[in-house]
């Protein structure tokens, strides 16, 4: 979160997590299985809604042109003072990778990275999809 900025999406947020074990192979200890958007952790956004309930990451709302809503996550300056002690603690080959990962996912729209993992990664297409 501290590198990302904004996260825009509740799916975009799951994917990149999951493509960080995928892609980086740096594991973030939660486990993922098929859903409706393809990988998905509970784990994940428990630990999530703990972060924003400890007020380390600002979650809010949104709604889209069709009166959709979505919701953006970024860091709060009492989750970037701790983020920034593992960020440090943290190997600089790791860093360079999260770095790359964040480029490459963080831009694309919420469609576009669950696009890429139904390509990319057949198995984590649900079956409806």
């Amino acid at each position: 979160f501290s590198m990302a900025g904004k996260i825009v999406g509740k799916t975009k947020l799951q994917k990149i997590f999951y493509l960080l074990e995928r892609e980086q192979n740096i594991q973030t200890g939660v486990p993922f299985m098929v859903y409706l958007y393809g990988p998905f952790s509970r784990q994940l956004n428990s630990e999530v809604g703990t972060l924003i309930k400890e007020d380390k990451i600002i979650c809010s709302q949104g709604s889209t042109y069709s009166n959709d809503v979505y919701y953006e996550y970024e860091i709060s300056d009492n989750g970037r003072k701790e983020g920034m002690k593992i960020w440090e603690s943290l190997s600089s080959d790791v860093k360079e990778r999260v770095l790359k990962h964040i480029n490459k996912f963080n831009s694309m729209t919420p469609s576009e990275i669950v696009r890429y993992v139904y390509e990319t990664y057949p198995d984590a297409k649900p079956k409806n999809a």
